[in-house]
Order: structure tokens, then sequence, then C-alpha cells
């Protein structure tokens, strides 16, 4: 799988899907959950699941991102990384000031592509 995703913006596919093999919440075990991903390279934006998120491209990974609140008021901050060479990825959403965080690893794999989508 190596040499998957290369380092240029445009190699990237619009569509993964990633799959948590670990998921820990304040550091217990928890449920495993499966992402859809989509990138919009244009905008420097990502959607993950139906949520927007910023985007930013590097050599080595895709990282996305979003500080803010939720919808309780609290701050809160979410980082998902995907390797560009393995797709594997670590996410950590965490509630700022609470010590409250979730925290999982896992591995993407390129989606089927669906008409009218372009890789």
């Amino acid at each position: 799988m190596a040499g998957l995703i290369t380092t240029s913006a445009e190699a990237v596919p619009t569509h993964i899907t990633c799959a948590d093999i670990t998921s820990t919440w304040n550091g217990s075990p928890y449920t495993l959950f499966t992402r859809q991903v989509f990138f919009d390279f244009d905008a420097n934006r990502a959607t993950i699941n139906d949520k927007e998120r910023h985007l930013k491209i590097t050599p080595a990974e895709l990282k996305i991102h979003e500080t803010g609140k939720n919808r309780n008021g609290k701050r809160t901050s979410y980082m998902f990384r995907v390797d560009r060479s393995t797709l594997k990825y670590n996410h950590a959403y965490e509630f700022i000031g609470s010590g409250i965080k979730f925290i999982s690893n896992g591995q993407c794999q390129v989606a089927k592509v669906l008409a009218g989508n372009k890789i």
C-alpha cells in the first residue's frame, strides 16, 4: 500500500472510508466507528460523516481539524490525521478544559468511485 497517495494534492482520492481499529473514551474502550471522508481540495475543506472541517495537506499526511464549540456551548477540539502512504489514521476529539477525550486509531481505504465523482 506504500505510495498509494502521492505528495501531489491532485493524487489524493476525493472519497475514503475510515474504520476504527481501537477507540477509547477517557481511556476506557469505546464503540468502533466507520467514517466516510470527502475532500474539497479547492476550498481546503473535508467533510466527515456530513460535518465540514478544515483540511491541511502536507507531503506526509492529511490533517483534518476544527476548534470551536459543540451544541452545548463547550469548547472542543477535533483532529483527524491520515498518513498519506499507509492510509492509517489517528483521531482525537476533546472537550477543552474538562479533560474528556475520545481517541481512535484505524485504517482508511479508497472508496469505490460513484458515478460523477473524480479521483
